[in-house]
């Protein structure tokens, strides 16, 4: 029996680091899903004001407010789909250019490549999200861009 004294800190010792990289895992993948929701509602917001008629500065302003601090007026954009004349019923999109190059996207970036992850020559863990919102027009639009195919 006294050559057991102890186990149970050995085992403790080696599961609690595991354990915590568990938790840890858990805690981001939900603080990404609470991004993504963010995202989205923002948009969705976004194109409603966008469908009333509002300028794209009004609909940025409002989309970014509602984005919980992630995003700037600046990174919303706004197009009509192809086809659209932007006349009373044609859809106009509300989506997220987070480097301005017209493109869609977001990346949300789970663990930055600092510290302990430079040391093991990792780059940013980062997942793409794509949120967009399409709503009907309620007023004539002119002037907006087509979306990109």
């Amino acid at each position: 029996m006294n050559s057991e004294r102890g186990q149970n800190l050995i085992e403790f010792a080696l599961l609690t680091p595991i354990l915590l990289l568990f938790i840890a895992a858990i805690a981001n993948v939900g603080l990404a899903l609470h991004t993504r929701s963010n995202l989205q509602q923002a948009v969705r917001e976004g194109a409603r004001q966008a469908a009333v008629g509002k300028t794209l500065t009004e609909v940025r302003n409002l989309a970014a407010g509602n984005s919980g601090g992630t995003l700037t007026p600046s990174e919303i954009n706004w197009c009509l789909p192809t086809g659209s004349a932007g006349s009373v019923g044609d859809e106009v999109r509300v989506y997220i250019d987070e480097d301005g190059d017209g493109g869609e996207g977001y990346t949300y970036t789970i663990l930055p490549a600092t510290g302990v992850v430079e040391a093991f020559g990792m780059t940013d863990v980062s997942v793409p999200m794509n949120p967009r919102a399409t709503a009907r027009l309620e007023k004539s639009a002119t002037g907006l861009p087509a979306c990109a195919p």
